[in-house]
């Protein structure tokens, strides 16, 4: 006849047992997380088509901007090259370079956001995997992009120290 002791011990036997049995590699989402990740999609869905939105504008302001800039210099018969540090259309130009840079973090974002919602409504680990390796670009860029930008910014206010020490 076991006693309770015996029982006890059968019991914490096998709960090591499964315990030490259990795939650790597996990672299982809760129906809770699967929402937040449904609703992460959504807006990021969203966040994503405005982006492309605004990077149409863009494209469209520098384009515009590059024919109104040259028109106006052709129209008052001022030469530009002559006249000017660098040409006017520039400013086109540059706003569809920085365009084209910002299309590249907008579209990781909107691949992460399908991909995110086909993962959770069917489970598809592979789904997963390429949604979060987007949402990783994404934010890699990101980053990259800012560190980039600051050390312009690092770089033009020493620029103007050196430049306003020189008076």
């Amino acid at each position: 006849m076991e006693t309770p002791q015996n029982d006890q011990e059968q019991f914490s036997e096998n709960i090591e047992k499964e315990i030490f049995e259990l795939d650790l590699d597996e990672l299982l989402v809760s129906d809770e997380s699967k929402g937040y990740l449904l609703e992460i999609s959504k807006w990021g869905h969203f966040i994503s088509i405005l982006g492309f939105i605004f990077v149409a504008l863009m494209i469209g302001g520098g384009l515009f901007f590059s024919y109104l800039f040259n028109s106006i210099m052709s129209m008052t018969g001022v030469d530009e090259y002559n006249s000017m540090p660098f040409p006017m259309g520039g400013f086109g130009l540059f706003y569809i370079v920085m365009a084209v840079i910002y299309a590249f973090p907008v579209y990781y974002l909107y691949t992460f956001s399908k991909k995110i919602k086909v993962a959770v409504n069917s489970n598809d680990e592979k789904s997963l995997d390429f949604a979060l390796r987007n949402l990783k670009s994404h934010y890699r860029f990101i980053g990259i992009l800012l560190i980039v930008i600051m050390s312009l910014y690092v770089l033009i206010a020493i620029s103007v120290g050196l430049f306003a020490s020189m008076f």
